[in-house]
């Protein structure tokens, strides 16, 4: 059986969900503002009903609104700075003890603002004791609230978010539900495609799994999902390459580190905005970062020295855009392409597939393991030439 667990039956659709109050993108944000809210209207509630049962007047209700929105303000941050406003941090069963502890802290910064500093006459300390009572047990009711609503729109599919279909042995798959994949990475399973367990005909095997993954490629393209996942277990080479090679006949994002000096040209030519249509532009980044992008690409379409030399050692295809190189051996290993300007070479060379055998031109990584060797060796002479 190649699908399983229909979109349908899952109670999730195969088009991007309908929008609701929360999603991924901005549940936190949305949370913050009905913090602000609970916590001012709090304030002006407290302070008015102080005011009228030991004064009998009304109050100033902006001085209310003015101490209710600083600490809102204070709040808001004291929580984003702890991870609060987080999706995950809104399910938690505990969050309510984050809050007071915030709450407590905020009030006694309130406090000190108000009193040690003689700005708060209009906010008397009645006025306060109730604010301190009330704006906390509005908070919680607040966000178990908004928990019992973040948890039936994930139960339900409401949320809208990247669609993924997964692919993967039962066993894997399994162990990861669809709820799970929402509430934790943000990402909304619209199918599941199962490879069969191994065992039996090799030969049929192999067979049987080039279907389900070309179904898999087949939803993929028709723009059904926005993400295939993959669930399996990486210690049968065989199916590793077959899962590779089927999954190459999908379309690839391009991803351009951008320099600022190159943007700016290109925004000035108005060729930006086309660019952005169709790669995903992101600033310039860090050696690890950059290299952690190149292990996981399919191929790397460079003019960078360095960078030829790099996807070598990592054993991703590159596409050079010059018409030489100083990394001839990497041309010459099958490796590296020189295609210099010619638009249809370089989309020839990226659909390529590369050699088998990748020989250490630099090293096979195995240099600090016979620098060690050496050291022990000149040791043990060391030792042996004072012993005589």
């Amino acid at each position: 059986m190649s699908y399983i667990g229909s979109p349908a039956a899952a109670g999730l659709g195969m088009r991007s969900a309908p929008q609701h109050l929360f999603t991924y993108g901005n549940v936190g944000p949305v949370t913050a503002i009905i913090d602000c809210l609970v916590i001012v209207a709090a304030s002006v509630a407290a302070g008015v009903a102080y005011h009228m049962m030991a004064l009998g007047v009304v109050g100033d209700i902006a001085a209310f609104a003015g101490v209710g929105s600083n600490t809102a303000l204070l709040f808001v941050l004291l929580a984003r700075s702890r991870g609060m406003y987080r999706p995950t941090a809104l399910l938690w069963a505990s969050q309510w003890r984050r809050i007071v502890a915030c709450w407590v802290a905020v009030l006694l910064a309130m406090v000190a603002f108000l009193f040690l500093l003689k700005v708060g006459a209009s906010f008397s300390r009645g006025a306060t004791i109730g604010f301190g009572i009330l704006a906390p047990c509005l908070l919680l009711l607040s966000r178990a609230a908004i928990a019992g609503r973040l948890r039936s729109a994930l139960a339900h599919g409401r949320i809208a978010a990247k669609r993924a279909i997964m692919v993967g042995e039962r066993e894997e798959l399994d162990h990861r539900s669809a709820t799970d994949l929402l509430r934790k990475y943000a990402i909304r399973e619209v199918g599941r495609f199962e490879l069969p367990q191994a065992g039996g005909d090799d030969r049929s095997l192999t067979a049987d799994s080039a279907a389900v993954l070309d179904a898999a490629v087949d939803v993929a393209r028709t723009g059904q999902t926005d993400i295939v996942l993959l669930a399996l277990r990486w210690t049968e080479k065989d199916r590793y390459d077959l899962v590779r090679e089927r999954l190459r006949a999908l379309p690839l994002p391009v991803v351009l580190p951008l320099h600022p000096r190159t943007r700016a040209r290109l925004e000035a030519s108005g060729l930006y905005e086309r660019l952005a249509s169709g790669v995903r532009l992101v600033p310039p980044l860090g050696y690890v970062d950059f290299m952690s992008l190149v292990l996981n690409a399919a191929a790397v379409l460079t003019d960078s020295g360095g960078v030829q030399k790099e996807a070598y050692l990592a054993g991703v295809p590159c596409v050079t855009i010059r018409p030489n190189t100083e990394w001839v051996e990497t041309v010459e290993a099958g490796w590296n392409e020189l295609v210099d300007l010619d638009v249809d070479r370089a989309l020839a060379a990226l659909e390529r597939t590369p050699p088998p055998e990748r020989p250490p031109l630099y090293g096979d990584g195995q240099a600090g393991a016979r620098v060690v060797e050496a050291l022990e060796r000149w040791a043990r002479t060391a030792a042996t030439t004072s012993s005589a």
